[in-house]
């Protein structure tokens, strides 16, 4: 082949994926080439570092991808390879970064960029991160911005309202003192964690009307709110700094988007954008609205694209698109269908009646979706199964039969659950808009995402990730198994029935619908889960009663224990055993009535004496010991949770690297596997894994005798190294055997380490801390984050502890009073992700499990250090109570609310709340008065952890989700580690102290003489794994009938418990 003959341009494309360009490509980059010779399928083998751009007119061109060049051909080539390379590509645009709350110019929480006003930027950042964080942005192509012109702005408003909001005005009128406002209760009550920007005082005065013939302020209608700016029709920001061009702007990048889609340069797309713009009026600005960016869409393409007849338009934020349906409402082009909180009309904005159906020739074009509550029924939740269950029944039957060349659907994600009653009130999943969009990808292949509302970061975050999750086909959801049930409340049906019945008029309904999904959807509960109903009342004891009943029990129990070692007759046993706890289940809560450890303490005892009939191998006296916990049915539960996490393991093995496991596990994560295992080492007295342990921990020690080594100079971050010097502290702690002599010991290794962090602690960006990544040319070296000055901060308290060396305890004074000045937490002691550089005012605001027990566990120590000082008491308590809230669903179970409701954790994430339960379990033996609060959430996690595997031994699979009761067919080494460290956490009781240098540690720092480490994995010989069932029984059996314990620390005992009958057939 002639090489100067290789591509010719066939034409420009208005996007360009993001994982090729680090910075936009000019329009001469944009191009579409083909080269000769090679068939359509291989143009994704050629690097674009041989791309040769021809130019159009070049006549030496002889031969297309059919034959004889042509323009038919090269025509035929561009659509096929379009639609080749965009087959599961999604794009994304988004702007609004300038368009913010006046107040804010005013407010001191601007030096961290936080906006009062629920309709804040914040918004956007945390939507982008959470994009970032599941590693979507690499399956997308990122579509610029523009202005949107005003002709286009007209596709939708009449000139008189662009003219307002068009530019920026040359001055503004100065607030009067008050107005009136008529509709300003509507934002009385928004929750304290959506601040106020309204001035909910102001009663007098009519607003004001702008004059046209001024260049004044834009809107028609002014109002104070309450940092003393101005803002529109009660609730709407207008910054005149920047909420102009940003209105536009947000017109104008959709409509980038929208071209792209329509030209196949991507499939769908994803509009990030604000202002929303569904209660924008043609002559109106509301609701947070200025321009009605989905409505200019819609027009926009109708108007010029003759491939575009018939446009449906979905909505499904919570606030009726009333400004959408007014713009529509005559139009037989458009199909608006809207599901939203109606409230008989007493929810803003107070439209969306399901009698509206369109006029003229729009009739029966417009589909309203109101749910309203039954004054009988004021408890009923609208959540998943309302939702999906109108999309099943109604709104796909209906939109099929419409048949639209385009979807676009307003995105407001205000109906997920968390919202405020003001601002939402309904209890979507991200699971459940997953399984939306899942559905609306069925009606046409041209679909587009625009974002509306969704105020609580959190919630809205997760919830637009899941939607892009299905958008770009990464996360299929699967609808089996979703639903806790599978029929919608009964206000709900009455509001479908009456949906229904309205558009029968219009289109091909089933005469009478159940409204129930089908049967399999329904979630199936474990057998640790099955609630049981009780229909006996339940009282409350005294203390003085569960005392009274307590103490002949446990007698009556020692009696039967007596009876089962001379006789073993296990049936009469077993039936007395499970009779006395059915006693106790249906007669009391025993948590809520309990007032002391002590009673606490006594109820598992007598629990756990029960259970052990289930385990003839173990000996009773000896396991129980009148503690919290079972020690033989967790010992044998964490051998195996170990033997699984060991099968993983490869490092041994002939030709592999010892320290690492197999891909997809990073290096950090091996770290903390041989952490977990020398913590494992200590609680079980199990020590088959210590050479394995010691291979790997030598192998990975770097040439200046820290945990650098080699393979991992160019990759590792402040955090992978410091997780691998947290493993070593481990080992000294616990008294595992030292290294050979004349290697660096444990100590010694941790010193090295944190002197080489020191030397990185950066003050010229953010006032010092750690940067992510330790190479400049890695991503994220721009990026300070929580983990790796947390990580710094943990082995700082711990080399003071054991060292007894004030220097570690200053630096972690200094580590986490700057992480507080910084704002990487709040003083609520939420950890937020990180910040980049240089001033550390961006924030990724997400919350990971991890980030709080690194702290939690550092500010132990430090409480110890301190004599039990006064501020690390508060602290450790202000850690917990937010660990517990945060990260225990329901106050009983662990998990991990960033990624697991969504189903997007990556293999770094699913093993962080496993660090979280070893760093809460750990800290009861450095302040014992925290078992208690901690030891209930942590038994309960370690049974439902318990129902997420299956299998036995190294055969033992655990999933991720611990809240569904089964195994959710995902796992590998991050399940495995976070089910043994929470598993382990329970056998803290039982372990010794952390050692120090004057307790019997053995492990010293300071100047040695190294020899270099042998890299022959084979100098090193290990023990064959043995086998982990020698109890006779799997971890899910052990931990299910250990879940019995935990009936004493649940609100609702029944919920958990099958009663007397299911504990006898274990």
């Amino acid at each position: 082949m002639n090489r100067r003959h290789v591509a010719r341009i066939v034409e420009a494309c208005s996007s360009f994926p993001v994982s090729y360009f680090d910075q936009p490509p000019t329009d001469t980059s944009l191009i579409f080439v083909h080269f000769e010779g090679f068939p359509s399928q291989a143009g994704r083998w050629v690097s674009k570092s041989v791309i040769r751009a021809v130019s159009k007119d070049t006549t030496h061109l002889r031969f297309g991808p059919r034959g004889k060049d042509s323009e038919l051909g090269w025509a035929d080539y561009m659509h096929f390879s379009r639609e080749f390379v965009t087959s599961k590509r999604t794009g994304i645009t988004w702007s609004g970064e300038n368009h913010s709350c006046p107040c804010i110019k005013h407010d001191v929480r601007v030096q961290i960029g936080v906006s009062k006003h629920p309709e804040r930027r914040e918004r956007l950042e945390f939507i982008l991160g959470g994009f970032q964080r599941n590693n979507f942005l690499r399956y997308v192509h990122r579509i610029p911005q523009r202005k949107a012109a005003a002709s286009e702005l007209a596709l939708a408003h009449s000139h008189r309202h662009i003219f307002n909001y068009h530019t920026k005005p040359n001055h503004f009128p100065t607030p009067p003192s008050s107005y009136y406002n008529e509709e300003v209760h509507f934002l009385a009550n928004v929750s304290t964690s959506i601040q106020k920007c309204i001035d909910i005082s102001q009663k007098s005065s009519r607003v004001v009307q702008a004059n046209l013939d001024q260049d004044a302020w834009p809107p028609e209608r002014l109002h104070k709110m309450g940092c003393g700016e101005m803002g529109i029709a009660y609730d709407t920001t207008f910054d005149p700094e920047g909420s102009p061009a940003e209105a536009r702007l947000a017109v104008g990048s959709l409509l980038n988007l929208l071209d792209s889609v329509l030209t196949n340069c991507v499939q769908n797309g994803f509009a990030i954008i604000r202002p929303p713009g569904h209660h924008a009026e043609p002559e109106k600005a509301m609701g947070f609205c200025i321009y009605n960016n989905i409505s200019i869409a819609a027009r926009y393409a109708l108007q010029k694209y003759d491939t575009v007849q018939k446009v449906l338009i979905i909505d499904f934020d919570i606030h009726h698109g009333n400004g959408t349906e007014l713009v529509f409402y005559d139009d037989p082009n458009v199909l608006y269908i809207s599901i939203h909180r109606w409230d008989d009309g007493n929810y803003y904005p107070t439209t969306g009646d399901i009698e509206r159906v369109g006029e003229g020739v729009g009739l029966g074009r417009n589909v309203n979706i109101g749910f309203s509550k039954q004054a009988s029924r004021p408890n009923d939740k609208i959540g998943d199964p309302e939702y999906v269950s109108a999309f099943f029944h109604l709104i796909l039957p209906i939109a099929r039969q419409f048949e639209p060349d385009l979807v676009l659907v307003s995105a407001g994600f205000d109906a997920a659950e968390g919202h405020p009653e003001i601002l939402g009130g309904y209890h979507v999943t991200p699971t459940g808009f997953a399984l939306i969009t899942s559905l609306i990808k069925s009606v046409s292949p041209k679909l587009l995402y625009v974002l509306e509302g969704g105020y609580e970061l959190t919630p809205l975050t997760n919830c637009a990730t899941a939607c892009l999750g299905q958008l770009i086909g990464h996360s299929e959801v699967v609808f089996e198994g979703s639903f806790d049930k599978n029929v919608p409340n009964e206000s709900a049906r009455n509001s479908l029935s009456r949906c229904r019945q309205v558009q029968a008029k219009y289109w091909k309904l089933d005469a009478e619908v159940a409204w129930d999904l089908p049967k399999n959807w329904r979630r199936k509960r474990g057998a640790g889960f099955t609630a049981q109903a009780d229909s006996r009342r339940r009282r409350r004891l005294s203390t003085e009663a569960i005392i009274g009943l307590l103490v002949p029990a446990l007698l009556e129990v020692d009696q039967i224990i007596q009876a089962i070692r001379v006789e073993r007759e296990h049936d009469a046993t077993i039936y007395r055993c499970a009779s006395l706890l059915d006693v106790y289940m249906a007669e009391q809560w025993l948590l809520t009535s309990f007032t002391s450890l002590e009673l606490y303490n006594a109820a598992l005892y007598l629990s756990m004496h029960c259970l052990s009939f289930f385990y003839p191998a173990i000996d009773v006296s000896s396991a129980l010991n009148n503690s919290l916990i079972n020690v033989g049915s967790l010992t044998s539960a964490a051998g195996q949770a170990a033997a699984a996490v060991r099968a993983l393991y490869t490092g041994d093995h002939p030709g592999q690297v010892p320290g690492l496991f197999p891909s997809p596990t990073f290096w950090w994560e091996a770290g903390a596997a041989m952490n977990a295992l020398i913590d494992y080492r200590v609680y079980t007295n199990d020590t088959q894994y210590d050479a394995l342990v010691m291979q790997a921990m030598m192998y990975q020690v770097g040439a200046n005798n820290d945990y650098l080594p080699a393979n991992q100079t160019f990759t590792a971050g402040n955090d992978d190294q410091g997780f691998w010097g947290l493993a070593a502290m481990s080992a000294a702690e616990t008294g595992f055997p030292n290294p050979p002599k004349g290697s660096p010991q444990w100590i010694s290794l941790v010193e090295t380490m944190f002197n080489e962090m020191t030397s990185r602690w950066d003050t010229t960006n953010c006032k010092g801390g750690l940067r992510w990544q330790i190479s400049m040319f890695n991503s994220g070296y721009n990026y300070k984050n929580s983990i790796s000055n947390g990580v710094m901060f943990q082995m700082a308290a711990r080399l003071a502890y054991y060292t007894g060396n004030s220097t570690y305890s200053d630096w972690a004074d200094k580590i986490y009073s700057w992480m507080g000045e910084i704002q990487f937490m709040d003083a609520q002691w939420n950890i937020y992700d990180g910040a980049t550089t240089p001033d550390c005012t961006h924030f990724d605001r997400i919350q990971w499990t991890y980030n709080n027990g690194m702290l939690l566990g550092g500010a132990a120590y430090m409480y110890n250090i301190t004599k039990g000082s006064s501020r690390w008491q508060g602290e450790v308590t202000g850690l917990l109570d937010s660990a517990i809230a945060l990260f225990f669903k329901n106050g009983t179970i662990i998990y991990e609310p960033a990624c697991e409701p969504i189903k997007t954790c990556d293999d770094d994430q699913v093993s962080f709340k496993g660090y979280l339960a070893r760093n809460m379990g750990y800290i009861t033996k450095l302040i014992p008065s925290t078992a208690a609060r901690i030891f209930p959430v942590l038994a309960s996690s370690v049974i439902a952890g318990a129902n997420s595997c299956q299998g036995t031994g190294a055969g033992m699979k655990c999933g991720m989700d611990w809240t569904n009761g089964a195994f959710d067919g995902k796992s590998g080494l991050g399940e495995q580690l976070a089910i043994l460290e929470t598993i382990q956490s329970m056998l803290v009781r039982y372990s010794p102290s952390p050692l120090t240098t004057t307790t019997g540690g053995t492990s010293v720092g300071g100047s040695i003489n190294i020899v270099q480490v042998t890299s022959d994995p084979s100098l090193s010989i290990l023990k064959p794994p043995t086998t982990s069932d020698k109890v006779g029984s799997s971890i899910v059996t052990i931990l299910t009938a250990a879940g019995f314990m935990c009936m004493s620390l649940l609100d609702d005992p029944s919920a958990y418990l099958t009663g007397t009958t299911a504990f006898m057939m274990i």
